[in-house]
């Protein structure tokens, strides 16, 4: 599978960008597919009420996969950035990725 990717600050490394290719295979298998387009805040806080949800941070060239409850340091920066108080240049593409058994990824990609 060709995977699209963007280039990160240094322009020389690529970074994957599982938005741009609407899938996604975790580390222990798990296959995800990218329901929709980019969601906003309002659905970022209702997935998040889900006690099962997963999240993916893409910054870099290893996304890092951390249940919820453990992704507060990300989230917290995806708030500052709603709130439009985020460091000139920081983006954030946000989406709902579901697994065969409905399971629940929220895909972050963040970038500068």
């Amino acid at each position: 599978m060709v995977r699209n990717v963007s280039v990160g600050p240094d322009w020389s490394e690529p970074w994957p960008s599982p938005v741009a290719d609407r899938s996604w295979v975790s580390d222990d298998g798990t296959e995800w597919r990218m329901r929709g387009g980019p969601i906003g805040e309002r659905e970022v806080r209702r997935l998040l009420r889900r006690p099962d949800v997963r999240v993916l941070h893409v910054y870099g060239t290893e996304p890092v996969e951390l249940p919820a409850k453990e992704a507060s340091e990300v989230l917290d920066a995806l708030q500052v950035f709603y709130d439009g108080r985020a460091q000139p240049f920081a983006d954030f593409v946000v989406a709902d990725f579901r697994s065969n058994d409905h399971d629940v990824l929220i895909v972050i990609e963040e970038s500068c």
